[in-house]
């Protein structure tokens, strides 16, 4: 596999991949087997001929991982019956070569009508059967590549053949310009060249015939190769297939030449002479078509869809760089927001000496976030309290900022000793300041243009010295461990803010008599509502209140320990989903 290598490829880079390639048994279909096999591949080997099972044994001897199928690709029960085994083997197809054929030479006129029914079923209505099982797959996973071998137009003797090819670069063609690249799926036709098969050693001996010709001088004129002297080797035919499943986007809805990833790789040289031609004496006979020049003309049109593509990527370096300067510079302003943010939080030290026991989880989704807590002394009595902003990031941010703000003027200028008038107060100016009480008599036609922005609210005014706790919500409950259990008071069931939200809702306060024995817990619903790996579900209320009732009678710094442990390992390699704070303290 030191032509993988050379290419830049890395064994076991395909792990996890199942692929099923017919006309597997010989030729191009058996060397890309193994070599899709040695990248990691699972290979499905799909032939009519048993020798397939050999080959699977060979694959598997290597350390690879193959099964044979025996597949008639002409028959529909035997396609289907492919597909259903692999999915009941492997699971589901990622990658499809329909390397298959079937070639009878002769002359239009000679070949029986049967035998172009049955080159149709092999050549053409296969693959398209094998496409129409296993593309719906793919999309629905949104993960694959289809690779459909083609040949060369016009050939001489072999119009059946030749005719069903070009079929199918019209269909990929077609298809790819059908599946868009979103749907995470690319399909091409590749022509390989002449290569150094059975099959082609079959054509030239069967093409000797109808030219007068010896073999040899049949494939002297079939193996005008670019970049080569001769016969393509199989094994580099099967390297080039490897190489464009591995780097299949670039190719998608394309015609691809073989010897492309084989030249940008410095495995062969090509001219880039486009106009040679051989003489009709150096030819030897005029009806065969030069495979070189025809090649050439392909390669043609690769290069200077090369040379568009490497100008696009240039453009595309310059606006990367342009854009990166850009991505600094806003990256510079969130990283000085988020010390903004920071710098309007309370210190976690001044909660730990004012109560008698603290903890705080504050963890943004992103550098900034819509969460904040909040703490502020009166003498000995103090407020404490968390608020959920709607978004996250730096929306979410503007929005900690507004509150902030508007919960120390509250606090400062009307009330600081009663939480539900500070949410009602809160309610109102909030909904003022975004222009959320304006309605469409005053404003017709702007209603949707106006903010429909909030939070939610947990408060909390505590009296150490009278021994009480007064709470209110909006939408943020306050749990309380005591005596062994975990009680729950409900908040108000309105947000701060909104546009359906009411000015004139009232908020009611809930007033608790403290023993001394109790723990208080406040959080945002970004703890809660994160969901697990394993079981895609949200964390939820009752687990989050399982874990407060074995543990709130803990040290608070060892709660603060149990419940980031608990997150992050439900949580897995899931993404958080949004901003998270929880408190927890006692008087």
């Amino acid at each position: 596999m030191e032509l993988l290598v050379r290419m830049g490829l890395k064994k076991d880079m395909l792990k996890g991949e199942v692929a099923v390639i017919t006309g597997a048994a010989r030729g191009i279909g058996e060397a890309t087997a193994r070599d899709l096999a040695w990248l990691g591949a699972k290979v499905v080997l799909a032939d009519i001929s048993e020798s397939g099972s050999e080959v699977a044994k060979s694959i598997n001897e290597s350390g690879g991982e193959a099964v044979f199928i025996k597949t008639d690709v002409s028959k529909e029960e035997s396609i289907k019956n492919l597909v259903n085994e692999t999915k009941r083997i492997f699971g589901k197809i990622d990658i499809q070569i329909n390397s298959a054929a079937r070639l009878k030479v002769g002359p239009v006129l000679d070949v029986p009508i049967e035998f172009w029914d049955e080159g149709y079923s092999t050549n053409f209505r296969g693959p398209v059967l094998n496409i129409k099982n296993i593309l719906p797959g793919m999309i629905e996973r949104r993960h694959g590549v289809i690779i459909t071998m083609i040949t060369l137009e016009g050939l001489p003797f072999m119009a059946g053949y030749s005719a069903n090819k070009m079929g199918l670069k019209s269909l990929m063609i077609s298809l790819g310009r059908e599946i868009d690249p979103e749907f995470g799926v690319s399909i091409f036709a590749v022509v390989p060249g002449a290569v150094d098969t059975p099959l082609i050693h079959d054509m030239a001996d069967a093409l000797s015939t109808y030219f007068g010709k010896t073999p040899e001088e049949v494939m002297a004129s079939l193996a005008n190769n670019p970049g080569y002297e001769g016969l393509v080797p199989v094994e580099h035919s099967a390297a080039s297939l490897a190489y464009m499943v591995v780097n299949a986007p670039q190719y998608h809805g394309q015609f691809i030449d073989g010897f492309l990833p084989l030249s940008q790789t410095g495995i062969i040289q090509i001219k880039q002479d486009t106009n040679q031609n051989l003489s009709s004496e150096e030819f030897a006979f005029e009806k065969l078509p030069n495979p070189e020049v025809e090649l050439k003309q392909l390669l043609t049109i690769n290069r200077n869809l090369e040379i568009r593509i490497e100008e696009r990527t240039r453009e595309l370096q310059e606006m990367a760089g342009k854009l990166k300067e850009k991505n600094e510079n806003i990256m510079d302003s969130i990283n000085y927001a988020r010390i903004i943010q920071l710098s309007i939080l309370p210190r976690e030290e001044k909660l730990k000496r004012s109560t008698g026991e603290s903890f705080v989880i504050w963890k943004p989704r992103d550098i900034v976030g819509g969460d904040i807590y909040w703490f502020e002394q009166y003498g000995d009595n103090y407020l404490i309290g968390i608020i959920d902003c709607t978004g996250h990031g730096v929306p979410g941010a503007f929005m900690t900022m507004t509150a902030n703000s508007v919960l120390n003027r509250v606090a400062g200028e009307i009330c600081h000793d009663n939480p539900a008038k500070i949410l009602n107060e809160l309610n109102k100016i909030v909904r003022t300041t975004l222009n959320q009480n304006i309605t469409s008599k005053e404003q017709p036609g702007s209603l949707t243009l106006l903010s429909d922005d909030g939070m939610d609210v947990g408060l909390c005014y505590v009296m150490p010295g009278e021994k009480k706790l007064i709470y209110a919500g909006a939408k943020i409950p306050l749990y309380i461990g005591k005596d062994g259990g975990i009680s729950v008071i409900k908040a108000n069931s309105q947000s701060i803010g909104y546009k359906k939200s009411k000015d004139d809702y009232e908020y009611v306060n809930n007033e608790i008599q403290l023993e001394g024995n109790e723990s208080f817990f406040l959080t945002s619903d970004g703890f809660i509502d994160q969901d697990g790996e394993e079981n895609d579900a949200a964390f939820g209320r009752k687990k989050f209140e399982e874990i407060l009732m074995k543990n709130y009678a803990k040290p608070m710094s060892e709660q603060k320990e149990i419940l980031e442990e608990s997150l992050k390992k439900y949580q897995g390699n899931k993404n958080q989903r949004d901003d998270i704070t929880v408190i927890g303290f006692r008087v």
